[in-house]
């Protein structure tokens, strides 16, 4: 095994290959961590500050088990440490890494190795799915190693939204792998996303020219790896609301954003599915084998568990 950390864009374009290899066969889809998707991401929104960790099955970088993109810290709840955490982005509700289900636990033990070596105090992972098979991968790491596993607190998020034509509101699809009509529906997109930002979110601010961007080129590579899937509702002839979705390498599909007419709220209210594909997110805060480590992450379940009880018994 050989873990290696890339913080040039253009070294992670020379594994892209191994990189889609490894999301077609991860343990859990996490399309938001995909090349085509995470690339456009630190494009657009990365400082500079974050790397992505790979670990690679032998020396030889035959095959890729496992893919996170990282970012550090200098403090664990403000208190001194060598700190390390998944990156999640603007438009990344899921930061599950990509690990490959054949070598799960071989992946994730070398990621922990790898903060070993690195003098890491505390490693977190947000916005983790708990209810999936990378959280019992996570919970066998802590049983194997006899590790610290801190979830504060947990909450349902809808990966997937979705539209439900009513009365005279028609709705149509474009679907994976068609691109002849595509420029025009990102064009629309855009043109409904720029004035939602005066109406739906009334607001007099600008669309951020970093999203637009990050949003175009997702749509485009999206499509070329027909992996994109849009949805458009129109009102007599008139465009009230579309959406942006994405399906995994291998499964799963989720929406990455969605534009809206604010003229027409009331009915696009009434086109609202319910949602059935929550999922139950968390952070998880993970000790290391730093002789500091657990030590730390109990001094602060105390202090948190003294702040609530001090806080409550006011009310």
């Amino acid at each position: 095994m050989s873990v290696q950390l890339v913080t040039s864009p253009a070294d992670l374009r020379d594994i892209v290959p191994a990189w889609d290899v490894l999301a077609r066969h991860s343990l859990e889809p996490n399309v938001f961590y995909e090349s085509w998707m995470l690339l456009a991401a630190l494009e657009q929104f990365s400082t500079g500050q974050v790397a992505v960790l790979l670990v690679w099955q032998d020396p030889s970088h035959t095959r890729l088990l496992g893919l996170v993109p990282l970012m550090q810290a200098h403090s664990y709840y403000k208190c001194p440490a060598c700190h390390w955490s998944n990156w999640v982005y603007t438009n990344c509700p899921l930061g599950t890494p990509l690990i490959h289900r054949d070598y799960a636990e071989t992946a994730l033990l070398g990621v922990f190795e790898w903060l070993g070596e690195t003098g890491a105090t505390v490693f977190s992972l947000q916005n983790v799915a708990v209810d999936g098979a990378f959280f019992q991968c996570v919970e066998t790491l802590r049983r194997d190693h006899a590790l610290l596993l801190d979830v504060p607190q947990q909450w349902a998020h809808s990966l997937q939204h979705h539209f439900s034509p009513v009365t005279a509101v028609k709705s149509q699809t474009l679907w994976p792998g068609e691109v002849l009509q595509l420029e025009q529906w990102i064009r629309e997109f855009t043109q409904l996303e720029q004035g939602g930002w005066k109406g739906w979110r009334q607001t007099s601010s600008a669309y951020p020219p970093q999203q637009q961007a990050f949003v175009e080129e997702v749509m485009r590579a999206g499509a070329l790896y027909g992996q994109l899937m849009m949805v458009r509702l129109t009102l007599h002839e008139e465009l009230i609301a579309l959406s942006l979705h994405l399906t995994g390498a291998e499964q799963g599909i989720f929406t990455l954003q969605a534009a809206y007419n604010a003229a027409y709220a009331d009915v696009i209210s009434l086109t609202a599915t319910p949602d059935t594909t929550s999922r139950q997110i968390a952070t998880l805060h993970l000790s290391t084998r730093h002789r500091f480590s657990k030590p730390l992450m109990h001094t602060v379940r105390v202090a948190k568990s003294v702040y609530r009880y001090c806080t409550s018994s006011h009310h």
